[in-house]
């Protein structure tokens, strides 16, 4: 088979238990939308509604914000001491942000649902492979899946075509923007998911996922659709709670007046080493 650029693999995705799976993840994510979201989706509040899920489930949990060169890397999960934390790139786009936080969602429940089974929860990079070639439902994967699920539900998708009259229509590339603008997904991410909901064939999907992502930039800015999600994330870094319990355990003394220098010192140089737009009362 043909390298199709991120849909590699989506016929045998679609075989066997790994379509049970699926279907499986599309049950979690309607159910997660269905108490989290807001209007529908997830697109403007995940970040807050990851924090609330973990608060309400009592799950010590931490996102952080920062730039870090080089775009291949995206996103991390990872426990340390006890604590989960979903470490966002901001120099990406700020749709492939949020579809990373979706990402991260997904480790978190499973984080949630397997506490206590042997082998624990182990970290994960958030990459940007969509389907694995091996027809082998690894975790980046269903994450991966779990993301498109979740961000662009399939009732949306089909709303969304009736409302843009575009049921029986033959979409192109540039239509992928109104699904990129209205959904706040990545050009490709949004192809592999009306493959998935049966609005585009195997051959149109892979006909349009032939773009690269200078490609899409390219088309955006001729357009001047979508734009708004190719932005970066600069001035939204966050050390999640860092500096609020910094300023809370200096406030009720909680560190010695040495203590609380050094660590200020601390925070103080991790800022200027990520440049990070953020101000140390």
């Amino acid at each position: 088979m043909k390298d199709l650029k991120g849909i590699t693999g989506i016929d045998e995705y679609f075989s066997g238990k790994n379509a049970r799976r699926f279907n499986e993840l599309e049950d979690k994510a309607r159910m997660f939308n269905a108490v989290y979201g807001v209007n529908g989706t997830l697109r403007d509040n995940i970040f807050s509604a990851m924090e609330y899920y973990a608060r309400k489930n009592f799950i010590p949990f931490e996102i952080v914000r920062c730039p870090l060169e080089g775009n291949d890397v995206r996103g991390l999960t990872f426990v340390k001491d006890g604590v989960i934390f979903l470490f966002v790139n901001t120099l990406i786009p700020l749709n492939e942000q949020i579809y990373v936080a979706a990402q991260g969602l997904y480790e978190l429940l499973e984080y949630a649902e397997n506490l206590d089974a042997p082998g624990g929860w182990k970290a994960c990079w958030l990459e940007k492979k969509t389907f694995p070639e091996n027809n082998d439902m690894v975790e980046e994967t269903q994450s991966s899946s779990f993301a498109g699920l979740l961000l662009m539900p399939t009732q949306a998708v089909w709303n969304t075509l009736a409302v843009y009259d575009m049921i029986d229509k033959r979409l192109t590339r540039k239509d992928m923007l109104l699904f990129m603008d209205v959904f706040g997904m990545p050009y490709k991410e949004c192809v592999k998911r009306l493959y998935e909901c049966g609005v585009i064939t195997y051959n149109a999907a892979v006909d349009l996922n032939w773009m690269e992502d200078k490609d899409v930039e390219e088309l955006v800015s001729l357009t001047g659709k979508a734009k708004r999600w190719l932005l970066n994330g600069t001035g939204m870094e966050t050390l999640g709670s860092l500096l609020e319990n910094f300023k809370s355990n200096v406030e009720n003394r909680y560190f010695s007046a040495k203590k609380a220098e050094t660590e200020k010192a601390n925070i103080q140089s991790m800022i200027d080493t990520y440049h990070l737009n953020v101000v140390l009362g």
